[in-house]
């Protein structure tokens, strides 16, 4: 690049992006990573959160600054609406998540005091709380495979059939993802709960 960045178009900044100067793709980091940072925290509500997907739209933008036109809008917006959909997908995950450890909560014997609010039961709050950051340990594809087998009702074989993989790579990686949950909550649940490894789908 002859002209120094910060004396270019943004437009043109995707076009070098895209032809792989690095130049140009700092300078747009340094122009608009704040604005993709606001828009991941306003729907995240995490500033963590909101940081990865930060390093993710432009980890993205490399990628396809070339599928970029000025007929899609000005690139700031464009990289808005990246960000919105890369929120709005780590969103459902969080939910996902969520959602498949309190089932996971509850065959482990613990209780969700049905017609209560959680806040008023600190006890469940409390361990809740620390299986949900024992699942954020865990792989996408782990999370996914315990959904199916936990949340959604499917046997290990049912599985293995909808992922199109050998029956022994879905146990492996359910027994895996188990192994991971019990080490990290090992010793934290109460005694009155079943332990982890316990929680067995079918076959």
């Amino acid at each position: 690049m002859n002209t120094h960045p910060r004396n270019v178009e943004d437009s043109r900044l995707m076009e070098l992006t895209a032809d792989g100067d690095s130049l140009a793709f700092t300078e747009l980091y340094d122009r608009h990573s704040t604005l993709v940072f606001s828009v991941a925290l306003k729907i995240l509500a995490d500033r963590e959160e909101a940081r990865d997907v930060v390093q993710q739209v432009f980890l993205k933008l490399i990628k396809k600054a070339s599928l970029y036109s000025p007929e899609k809008g000005k690139p700031a917006a464009w990289l808005a609406a990246m960000t919105r959909n890369q929120s709005l997908d780590r969103l459902r995950q969080i939910k996902s998540s969520r959602s498949l450890g309190e089932k996971l909560y509850i065959e482990m014997g613990g209780s969700k005091n049905a017609g209560h609010p959680v806040e008023t039961h600190p006890h469940y709050s409390d361990e809740l709380d620390l299986l949900h950051g024992a699942m954020a340990a865990l792989r996408p594809e782990e999370i996914h495979v315990l959904h199916l087998a936990y949340f959604g009702g499917l046997s290990q074989s049912e599985i293995a059939g909808k992922l199109s993989q050998p029956l022994g790579s879905v146990k492996a990686r359910i027994r895996r993802a188990l192994y991971k949950l019990r080490t990290s909550l090992d010793g934290v649940m109460n005694e009155d709960s079943g332990p982890v490894w316990a929680i067995r789908p079918t076959a």
